[in-house]
């Protein structure tokens, strides 16, 4: 919001001091009238001591106020210091803004709270003795008079418009001197009347008024420096805090200028006073919130009954979140913004690799759930080896591929060979753990040599053969011809018809077969 003024209502200020001139020019003209009757009445008539005295005093008195206007119109200052003077001032009060409003947040939750109001309560002693000083130096400069001067001439119509509109300061004063309503300031609304007359000047000059205005991003500028509302708002804390020391103060109210286009649209509305009721599509205390589309879940509003999706979501009511920008636009999906997660069947960072059959150990994929085996596995999740060529299917195993590791019991290249019992000699195996022994060899181990009948080859009689055995199983046994019997085959039989050496045996394990020639008799016996 920009006001102007009139030039009459601008030059303001410069008049008070044309008047004083003028007052300067009467003074003048009656002391020549003075002097000049005091030089010819004595011509005239003559006078009584007391009239002369009279007018001596008369001149005593326009001298010392002619004196008096002199030195007051040499000690106004120039444009330029009363500008500076004005700076000071406005930056006086902004550091004290400043720091108060930092040292404030640095209370909350501080253990050091104590020790920082201190030092803001001795910052605004400073503070006030500062302005203090400064406000003596307006009242020396005259300043402080004009502006009673103008605000005793002010009306109470308000602030008008064009020829009737005053300067900014004036609505000020207006508003802070007079007594029906001390609480509002209410300011004409102009940028939109008429264009600015080229001869009219800006309603405040930029060093004379605190330019205050909040922009969409909540910040306030004064100069050129910019502070959080939270900040700005202690100005209206001080002054209120000052008009209560006068009066009372029921509602504390403060209006900004905006550069947001939907903030002066009336958004409220009241049917009793001190009520606010919102329009269709607003809420809030002050009617100063927009509602958002109904089911807008990730959005906000600039208007009613819109939904703007916030940063990752979209779609109508902004539910939808927006994956990663590479993500797989059918075989991934996402929870929250910028994420990929992958459906089914399907890997990888975007979702682009397939994903192998659950379990699949040494396998791979050319489509989902499925497990290629890689060379050298085989199996329903490629998780068997395939051992070496000829390895015994049953007696081997492998646990890389290519390789033949033998079970418990067996060894060899390929499994093939059974383990002998532990220390046997001159035995063999058929089975793990066996120990078969050679011919002439016996024990548990194999270790012990049978040769009792190749030392003693008469052990056997009539035609008997010698068996060597174990000293455990009495060192030899005879295999003795059918018929003949006893330990060394000694004992004939009593009645035999048919000489020995016409009788042919065969052997057979523990028997003995005797076939006779002559076709009498064929006998088996079992020994």
């Amino acid at each position: 919001m920009i006001a102007y003024a009139s030039q009459a209502g601008v030059n303001g200020y410069m008049m008070m001091y044309l008047t004083k001139w003028k007052r300067v020019a009467v003074l003048l003209l009656f002391i020549w009238i003075v002097v000049t009757y005091l030089v010819i009445s004595p011509l005239r008539c003559e006078g009584t001591s007391e009239e002369v005295v009279e007018f001596q005093e008369r001149l005593k008195t326009v001298s010392m106020q002619l004196e008096s206007l002199q030195q007051q119109h040499s000690k106004l200052i120039s444009q330029v210091k009363k500008s500076q003077g004005r700076r000071i001032y406005s930056n006086s009060k902004e550091i004290w803004y400043f720091i108060n409003h930092e040292l404030t947040k640095l209370m909350k939750g501080d253990p050091n709270s104590e020790k920082i109001q201190a030092i803001l309560d001795q910052v605004a002693h400073r503070k006030r003795s500062l302005l203090s000083d400064q406000q003596k130096l307006q009242e020396m400069d005259g300043y402080l008079e004009w502006r009673r001067s103008e605000a005793a001439n002010v009306s109470e119509l308000g602030c008008g418009f064009g020829c009737q509109l005053h300067h900014i300061v004036y609505c000020l004063i207006f508003a802070y001197a007079r007594t029906y309503d001390p609480k509002v300031v209410s300011l004409p609304f102009i940028d939109s009347i008429s264009k600015k007359p080229k001869f009219l000047p800006l309603a405040v000059p930029s060093d004379l008024a605190h330019r205050v205005h909040i922009r969409r991003t909540d910040k306030v500028g004064t100069e050129a420096a910019f502070h959080s509302i939270d900040e700005y708002m202690t100005h209206v804390r001080d002054y209120y805090d000052q008009l209560a020391l006068t009066q009372p103060v029921e509602v504390r109210r403060v209006y900004l200028a905006s550069d947001d286009s939907n903030i002066g649209d009336l958004i409220g509305y009241c049917k009793r006073p001190g009520e606010c009721r919102c329009k269709l599509g607003f809420y809030g205390e002050r009617c100063n919130k927009c509602i958002p589309l109904p089911g807008c879940q990730h959005g906000y509003c600039n208007v009613s009954f819109e939904c703007i999706c916030k940063e990752g979501w979209d779609g109508i009511f902004c539910s939808e979140p927006m994956c990663r920008s590479d993500c797989h636009s059918t075989r991934g999906f996402c929870e929250t913004p910028g994420e990929c997660r992958c459906r089914l069947g399907w890997a990888g960072a975007t979702c682009r690799d397939c994903q192998p059959l659950p379990g699949c150990q040494h396998g791979y994929c050319d489509k989902p759930l499925e497990c290629k085996c890689s060379p050298g596995y085989t199996g329903l999740l490629c998780q068997t080896p395939i051992c070496a060529t000829g390895c015994h299917g049953e007696r081997g195993y492998c646990r890389r591929p290519g390789e033949c590791r033998c079970k418990v019991g067996w060894t060899g290249l390929n499994c093939a060979q059974c383990h002998r019992y532990p220390g046997c000699v001159h035995g063999t195996c058929n089975r793990p753990w066996e120990c078969i022994c050679k011919p002439g060899w016996g024990g548990m181990l194999c270790d012990e040599e049978l040769n009792y009948c190749e030392n003693n080859p008469d052990t056997c009689k009539n035609d008997g053969k010698c068996q060597s055995l174990e000293s455990g199983d009495g060192l030899f046994r005879c295999q003795c011809p059918s018929g003949i019997k006893g330990k060394y085959c000694e004992i004939l039989p009593e009645s035999m018809t048919t000489p020995v050496s016409n009788v042919t045996q065969s052997t057979t394990e523990n028997s003995i077969v005797v076939e006779v020639t002559t076709g009498v008799t064929d006998e088996n016996e079992t020994e």
